[in-house]
């Protein structure tokens, strides 16, 4: 999914978390200012991204850096006494959304894994599962910003 393609999704994602919430008769429906803070804050994501490391100086990703934007919208929805804050499953849910595309890309990429390897992966302990996974995980995102560092250093 293109950066362009991501942060649409997540506006209309967004879209979503607020037709749901307003719907809703268990939780209070969130003021729509909520709701375009989250959106611009998403907007707000791509801008300086590139300048943006961590503390290793290795890039940041957009979707880290989309989740620093909406726990910045969340802090700011606290701390605004003009406006109500908005139950915490408003934030959760754009949370919850990353991790979900997240799980998607990683079901992906031990797809292949499997298929490239003629693997079958059904096969492999709910325990020793979870460790790979975890371990994926980290190795992944280190690889990831490895190559996007080399990238940037050469140009990009």
């Amino acid at each position: 999914m293109g950066k362009g393609k991501f942060l649409d999704f997540l506006v209309k994602h967004a879209d979503k978390v607020k037709e749901q919430n307003k719907k809703s008769s268990r939780q209070e429906t969130a003021q729509a200012e909520v709701f375009k803070s989250m959106k611009q804050k998403i907007k707000d994501a791509r801008d300086g991204i590139r300048d943006q490391v961590d503390s290793k100086g290795k890039p940041i990703g957009l979707k880290e850096r989309i989740r620093q934007k909406m726990q910045e919208a969340r802090r700011e929805n606290e701390e605004d006494p003009k406006v109500k804050t908005a139950p915490s499953s408003v934030y959760d849910s754009m949370d919850n959304r990353i991790e979900q595309l997240d799980r998607q890309r990683r079901a992906r990429i031990f797809k292949q894994i499997a298929e490239e390897y003629v693997l079958d992966l059904s096969e492999v302990p709910p325990r020793e599962m979870a460790k790979i996974k975890s371990s994926f995980t980290k190795d992944f995102d280190n690889l990831m910003k490895n190559y996007a560092y080399k990238f940037k250093k050469a140009g990009a």
